[in-house]
C-alpha cells in the first residue's frame, strides 16, 4: 500500500477488509467503508484523523459466516448506484482535504423505506487495532 492517498471499499468480506484497515491504521490511510446487502447498506468514513475510529472500532466482533452473503440475497442495482456514488463524493472531500458529512458517523441506507440515518460514531478506546492501548504494547 505504499503510495496510496486512500482506500475505497469494494470488498465482499470481513476478513478481506480487516486486513486492508489494520494497514491503513498503521499507514495513517482513510479508508472509505460501504458495505450492502440486498436492500440496505452502510457507509463510514475510517481513519481520516487520527481521532477517527477505524473499521475494528465498530466491526470487530462481526464474522462473515454471521452475515448472509450477497450471492444469496442478491443487492438492488438503484442501492449500488447511492452508496458508490457517496463514497466518490467522500474520497473526493477527503483528498481535497474538505469537511465531510460521514466524519464519525455511520450512514445506514434502508432503499424500501427511502430512510437515509446517520449514527455517530467513536473511536473505540479499546480497539485492539487502532487504541492508544494498543500501541502502547507494541
Amino acid at each position: 500500500m505504499q503510495g496510496i492517498d486512500l482506500v475505497i471499499d469494494g470488498l465482499d468480506n470481513f476478513e478481506t477488509r480487516r486486513i486492508i484497515n489494520q494497514s491503513c491504521v498503521q499507514r495513517e490511510i482513510p479508508f472509505v467503508f460501504c458495505g450492502v446487502s440486498a436492500h440496505s447498506g452502510n457507509l463510514a468514513l475510517f481513519n481520516v484523523k487520527k481521532t477517527s475510529p477505524c473499521l475494528s472500532c465498530l466491526y470487530h466482533y462481526i464474522n462473515d459466516d454471521d452475515l448472509e452473503s450477497c450471492d444469496i440475497t442478491g443487492i438492488h442495482p438503484a442501492l449500488l448506484a447511492i452508496t458508490t456514488g457517496i463514497q466518490v463524493y467522500e474520497a473526493i472531500n477527503i483528498l481535497l482535504e474538505k469537511q465531510s458529512s460521514l466524519e464519525n458517523s455511520l450512514l445506514f441506507i434502508d432503499l424500501p423505506g427511502m430512510n437515509f440515518d446517520q449514527i455517530p460514531l467513536q473511536k473505540n478506546p479499546n480497539c485492539p487495532v487502532c487504541s492508544e492501548k494498543k500501541e502502547q504494547k507494541g
